[in-house]
């Protein structure tokens, strides 16, 4: 994580900043594994899949239809860069992290006969558990609040 986001989240409450460490932690990936996913699979993908980038069937599927030829060479040439790579996108991470744990502040601030503001809660809240930002359990209990259940 880059300097700049550490303050941010060194500026958080003690419970934000126990949402963010546990959301992080889940989500952040390792260079080193990274980095021995494209070593030793990289010819068909595996650093890809790891990596959650969407690239890792077009590995798979490059790898069998070339003999592995073509994308080992695009390994070998990503081997240089995968961890810097992989402290990028976990620096990504931390910051829709650190998005969402604000934009979660004014969910069901909303009283429960305000129709359109409750839907517009409910709404975000869903986005939040689908971008990953919070979990299951955190969009039940908000939900229920956000309904005053």
């Amino acid at each position: 994580m880059n300097e700049s986001t550490r303050q941010v989240v060194q500026q958080l409450s003690p419970a934000q900043r126990d949402a963010f460490d546990s959301r992080y932690e889940d989500k952040k990936k390792d260079p080193t594994t990274a980095f021995l996913l494209c070593l030793f699979t990289g010819g068909i993908g595996g650093h890809e899949f790891y990596l959650e980038s969407g690239k890792g069937i077009i590995f798979l599927v490059g790898g069998i239809l070339t003999g592995t030829i073509v994308t080992g060479i695009i390994a070998i040439i990503q081997l240089f860069s995968i961890q810097k790579r992989v402290k990028g996108d976990n620096d990504v991470i931390a910051c829709k992290i650190l998005q969402g744990i604000r934009d979660k502040q004014p969910i069901g601030l909303i009283s429960a006969g305000n129709l359109t503001g409750v839907e517009a809660d409910l709404s975000k809240l869903q986005e939040l558990r689908d971008s990953g930002t919070i979990s299951e359990d955190e969009f039940q209990q908000l939900r229920k609040k956000t309904l005053g259940l």
